[in-house]
């Protein structure tokens, strides 16, 4: 059986051939898949600083295991070491202090007729953010607006009085 896999991985070659990295691919997609499981829907469903890491370090681990430049399963168990510890660390998030490190916070931009400018600087936000989220809930001016929050994911969200 590790005869067969050593000949259609390529575990033990210096140089991989195009139909290794093609069976590499194959395998490290399905096992990627299995990771996305284990680290949990989360990955999938926030954009949050803490996943978007995530997910660009889980590529560049399994990106090697492709292209055979560092052992294959070596490769492997470091992405589901590095999989688990998301869920560890996702898992622990639900601590208000540990959320607020791995996943930031959501800041307010825009309250009771007062816009907070100072933020938009440190937040990177500009005037024409604010007003093309406006546009997206139907709104040209602030009259409206209660608030104005700048969400962990980037997004801007309105806030509208009651109607």
């Amino acid at each position: 059986m590790f005869d067969v896999m050593d000949k259609v991985l390529g575990l033990h070659l210096n140089e991989l051939e195009w139909n290794h990295m093609m069976v590499r691919s194959v395998v490290v997609f399905l096992y990627a898949i299995i990771l996305m499981r284990i680290a949990g829907m989360r990955t999938f469903g926030t954009k949050s600083a803490f996943d978007i890491v995530f997910g660009i370090t889980i590529g560049a681990i399994l990106g090697r295991a492709i292209m055979g430049h560092y052992s294959f399963f070596a490769t492997l168990l470091a992405a589901l070491s590095f999989s688990l510890c998301h869920r560890v660390i996702s898992y622990l998030s639900r601590f208000p202090s540990i959320k607020k490190w791995t996943e930031g916070q959501a800041v307010c931009l825009y309250e009771n007729g007062n816009m907070m400018t100072e933020k938009f600087q440190q937040y990177s936000i500009k005037p024409e953010d604010i007003d093309r989220a406006l546009r997206g809930v139907g709104l040209e001016t602030l009259d409206k607006v209660k608030k104005i929050w700048f969400e962990v994911d980037g997004k801007i969200n309105i806030i509208q009085y009651n109607k």
